[in-house]
């Protein structure tokens, strides 16, 4: 089954006693969720992965209904914004009542945040259901009508589903694309350091393993200190060597000229993000002043050691290189802030553990308030003085951000 950060996340929002919970049931073809004709039984968000064919793993996402004023309720509706904004796809679930303002209030966050949508409308079994024709008109979108008591046009629904995820991701580059070829000898700095997981390594570097193996090129996995050596072996041919980031200035200086090196973080910024305005956001380096606010994000939560490289190794080496005291914040995992405006520079993981729509929103929400963003590898390359040569991978274009 496929990595959460990349499986296509669909979230399911509607009114209290919709049938969120039930439409999940018949989609999954399960009794995943708790199903009650009494409002509000689902009180947090429910999450069921299912294998949606062809497209692969998706994970469904039951929230709380949108109409809940009461003061828990208003707290239930936060956690089914937080639900939508990490999903791919969301279903805007509609049922026998006529459209009202919670719908209408929903549907517009939905448009404002740019979240690919279908809108449901549920129970059509009911005798006293409403016309769809009366709701269509007054939010001027299609609206799929279905039964998830008796299941009717439930497979419509897949359908529909089904296009939708293929109009997303049909365009999606591999981590690598352009970079490797057949026969390609690329080379893995992996450091085994009290950082790395035990037993295993990181998901961006399985992923860029098994991406070389796909293409029917050569990957040579090693620890940094070991390189030298294994390219003595090879005659100085690799054709890539590419570095956890931590690593890159030594790898910088081991590595002759002119085999091409990089990061396992820029090509997650150039896969999971959009690399030229990363690159972008590192102009705001030169800007920073005492007391700025810096944000530094990460997409996934895990036991902070004292050289974490999100918590102490970037807040020192950006300090070091501004020469300015800077406050900075923490966020993990789907966690994102509402005051995002308030900040001169947001530093950002390798996203390995979100979509690449959430990331895609996360830039987007930062271009649309003016806060530069940029990510850690990135970030790192420049202050050691190797921003040029590590992205020379991806276009001549980016020379110059070293100066």
């Amino acid at each position: 089954m496929s990595h959460k950060g990349d499986r296509v996340n669909i979230c399911i929002v509607g009114k209290t006693n919709t049938g969120k919970s039930s439409l999940i049931n018949a989609l999954t073809g399960q009794s995943i969720s708790i199903v009650s004709p009494h409002p509000g039984t689902t009180t947090d968000s429910v999450t069921k992965v299912y294998e949606l064919i062809p497209v692969g793993p998706v994970t469904f996402h039951d929230t709380a209904g949108y109409d809940d004023q009461s003061e828990l309720g208003k707290l239930r509706i936060k956690a089914t914004e937080k639900s939508m904004w990490k999903s791919d796809i969301v279903i805007l679930l509609l049922d026998e009542r006529p459209v009202n303002d919670f719908d209408i209030h929903f549907l517009t966050r939905i448009q404002g945040k740019k979240v690919p949508y279908l809108i449901v409308q549920n129970k059509s079994d009911l005798p006293e259901h409403q016309l769809i024709a009366e709701n269509q008109e007054m939010i001027n979108e299609e609206i799929i009508p279905v039964s998830s008591v008796n299941n009717s046009q439930i497979e419509l629904l897949k359908e529909k589903l089904i296009q939708k995820i293929s109009g997303i991701y049909e365009q999606r580059p591999t981590i690598t694309e352009g970079l490797i070829k057949a026969n390609d000898a690329v080379i893995l700095s992996i450091p085994i350091d009290s950082s790395a997981p035990k037993g295993r390594i990181i998901l961006p570097q399985v992923q860029v393993l098994r991406e070389i193996l796909d293409l029917n090129a050569v990957a040579i996995c090693a620890q940094p200190a070991e390189i030298p050596a294994m390219l003595q072996k090879m005659g100085n041919h690799a054709d890539l060597v590419i570095t956890d980031s931590q690593c890159v200035e030594l790898i910088n200086q081991i590595v002759p000229d002119p085999i091409k090196i990089t990061t396992f973080s820029i090509l997650m910024a150039n896969y999971k993000g959009e690399l030229d305005v990363m690159l972008q956001g590192l102009d705001a380096l030169t800007h920073l002043q005492d007391g700025d606010k810096v944000l530094i994000a990460e997409a996934c939560s895990h036991h902070v050691q004292c050289d974490d490289i999100g918590r102490h190794k970037i807040p020192k080496l950006l300090e070091k290189f501004t020469d300015k005291k800077i406050q900075f914040s923490f966020v993990n995992a789907y966690d994102f802030p509402e005051d995002l405006e308030t900040y001169q520079l947001v530093i950002h993981c390798g996203a390995c553990m979100i979509s690449f729509r959430e990331m895609k929103r996360r830039i987007n929400e930062c271009q649309r308030l003016n806060v530069p963003i940029t990510n850690y590898g990135l970030l790192i390359s420049k202050t050691q003085g190797v921003l040029d040569r590590a992205v020379k991978i991806y276009s001549k274009n980016n020379e110059g951000n070293n100066s």
